[in-house]
């Protein structure tokens, strides 16, 4: 009976996310924050909102989470490799 357990999975591998995949959604997330620095539309949005001392402009729909903006309440990707890779 001491082994009783032996050769079961109790926890499903697919079900626990792993340091990896922490650390490459990370890495995603701070690649896709340098991409909105330099992106003309990103910039004017985030003036606005730091001007108007808002975390959301309504109008337009931008916003700030975690340092990331979003768009209509998606994070907002530049049309090409990135946007690719994330897709």
């Amino acid at each position: 009976m001491e082994r009783d357990n032996e050769d079961r999975t109790l926890i499903k591998p697919e079900w626990v996310r792993g340091v990896e995949t922490l650390v490459e959604e990370e890495n995603l997330r701070e690649r896709i924050k340098r991409a909105q620095e330099g992106d003309e539309r990103v910039v004017k949005a985030v003036e606005k909102l730091k001007k108007a001392g808002v975390k959301i402009l309504r109008d337009e729909e931008w916003e700030i989470e975690d340092g990331v903006v979003l768009k209509e309440g998606r994070i907002y990707v530049l049309e090409g490799e990135l946007r690719e890779e994330v897709i």
